[in-house]
């Protein structure tokens, strides 16, 4: 995965245009393990908030901080193991 650090000189509103919609990211997100990289995606790499991606699917953002950091740490297990 390429390094998800952005360039500083750009705003975050300009940033954060060109993300894609929380509803159009969860959209077929059908089983829990779909789920929860839709969940790692939202936060790691589209930078939506943990409140935002917590409000809209219904859990706290300290859950959804735990998910994200879940998923970030499996798939880079599963980088060594490859």
């Amino acid at each position: 995965m390429a390094s998800t650090r952005t360039d500083p000189n750009v705003l975050r509103r300009e940033r954060d245009a060109a993300r894609p919609d929380l509803r159009a990211l969860f959209a077929d997100a059908t089983d829990k393990a779909s789920h929860d990289r839709r969940i790692h995606d939202a936060v790691r790499l589209h930078h939506h908030t943990l409140q935002e991606v917590g409000d809209h699917i219904g859990l706290h953002f300290s859950t959804i901080s735990v998910i994200a950091k879940r998923v970030a740490e499996e798939q880079a297990r599963s980088k060594i193991k490859a």
